[in-house]
């Protein structure tokens, strides 16, 4: 009784009190056809809880005063040769059976939608949600920042996790290099062959484009595969929280805030083990800057995952996707500016919401911004559609990508499920 003491149900006595004659059976049909929420005028269009679907026949008095029974079948088969042919009412059947799927999808996306307004308004406006006398939403807030700062925090596990971090970039540092070699002093140029032209105006190595992609591409997976373990192991908590009325806004701002001092620590570590094999002729700070966006744009995108796919298919979803943006989805192989020839107008802005193509932008300009000032590299940028100067444009477009992949999960999360939550 404690949907009907909530509202959610109505009461169906006639002095305003609970009908304990209602059959409980019946809720799990009331949770599936009106969903978790009832407004009042939605109220009153319930059915009748002790409307017995399962009854074979309706009871009718005859004329001498006996009762008889008559079947539905015989209805049916009544109704049928009133209205026409078989086929007739098979179609009629068809379209009333899909015609109330239909209403009561509708009606699911609109309790869906009247959900999520409603609660982000009350954490907005810092409102109570409901007649129950809740706590406030940021305090609700700071209770399950709290939680998850014990549950993950509190033991000294997840302090042997960023050495793995550290291990990575010494990893990565020893494979890349750093030898760039620019193009032809000008002398040579105005008295060699037309040949090398070519190698006049581009480096004879520009090799950091692939460092980029190389750093880039483990970066963001490295944050992929620490994010997917922030919501995916504890769905079962939440909907148990969730179905005894613990709003979702909170508890997804709270479990994203107690990773950001891990986004912080990891990809510092990160960093730091780069530096030891990979001289870095481009500002260091900005370097780390970018590493710190690009962790972060993989724990947001980790979080999406976690929430789509099931727990034993995460890690592998997650090398697909990793793989995918940073060796198609780039902008490296193709480069920029034949991206409209190889795969059309229609597809380009794939590759504008794909954080690796920023990245590997933001990386290149931080390092050939040291041969820039001594080298006519214009070329160079030319040819990959990169501007020297949008460094800042690129890392702030990668943190906002986060924050698209931080939107998706939250309509995810109270979107998936929703049968687990009431």
């Amino acid at each position: 009784y404690l949907e009907i003491s909530m509202g959610k149900i109505p009461q169906k006595t006639e002095d305003g009190g609970l009908d304990y004659n209602f059959d409980h059976n019946k809720l799990p049909d009331y949770w599936i056809e009106k969903g978790r929420y009832y407004r009042p005028t939605e109220l009153k269009d319930l059915p009748n809880p002790h409307d017995n679907k399962d009854d074979v026949g309706e009871e009718e008095k005859g004329d001498n005063g006996e009762e008889k029974v008559k079947g539905k079948e015989e209805q049916r088969a009544g109704s049928d040769s009133s209205k026409g042919s078989k086929l007739e009412v098979l179609i009629n059947g068809a379209w009333s059976t899909l015609s109330d799927k239909a209403a009561n999808e509708w009606h699911s996306i609109e309790n869906y939608i009247a959900d999520c307004s409603s609660e982000f308004f009350n954490f907005v406006t810092c409102k109570r949600e409901g007649s129950r006398n809740k706590p406030y939403f940021y305090f609700i807030f700071y209770i399950c920042g709290r939680r998850t700062y014990f549950q993950t925090y509190r033991e000294g596990a997840w302090v042997w996790s960023l050495f793995l971090h550290l291990g990575l970039g010494i990893f990565i540092g020893i494979l890349v290099t750093s030898q760039f070699v620019g193009p032809l002093p000008p002398r040579t140029c105005d008295d060699g062959p037309v040949a090398s032209l070519q190698a006049c105006v581009s480096p004879l190595n520009d090799i950091f484009a692939g460092i980029g992609l190389f750093v880039v591409w483990i970066a963001s997976f490295a944050g992929m595969i620490e994010g997917i373990r922030t919501f995916g192991p504890e769905q079962v908590v939440y909907w148990r929280h969730a179905a005894r009325g613990l709003p979702s806004i909170p508890y997804f701002l709270a479990k994203v805030a107690s990773d950001v001092p891990k986004i912080v620590l990891n990809s510092a570590l990160f960093f730091f083990g780069l530096s030891f094999g990979f001289y870095s002729f481009g500002d260091t700070n900005d370097l780390y800057g970018l590493l710190f966006v690009l962790y972060w744009a993989g724990y947001t995108f980790g979080y999406l995952v976690s929430m789509l796919f099931e727990p034993r298919l995460r890690s592998l979803w997650c090398v697909i996707f990793a793989m995918m943006w940073a060796f198609v989805f780039s902008g490296n192989n193709p480069t920029l500016p034949n991206i409209q020839d190889e795969y059309g107008k229609e597809l380009e802005w794939i590759w504008s919401i794909s954080f690796t193509r920023w990245g590997l932008e933001a990386l290149y300009v931080n390092q050939m911004t040291f041969y820039d000032e001594w080298l006519n590299l214009s070329t160079s940028f030319t040819l990959r559609q990169y501007n020297p100067n949008n460094f800042s444009k690129n890392c702030g477009t990668i943190f906002a990508l986060g924050l698209l992949w931080l939107f998706f999960t939250y309509i995810f999360l109270k979107g998936c499920n929703r049968a687990k939550q009431k």
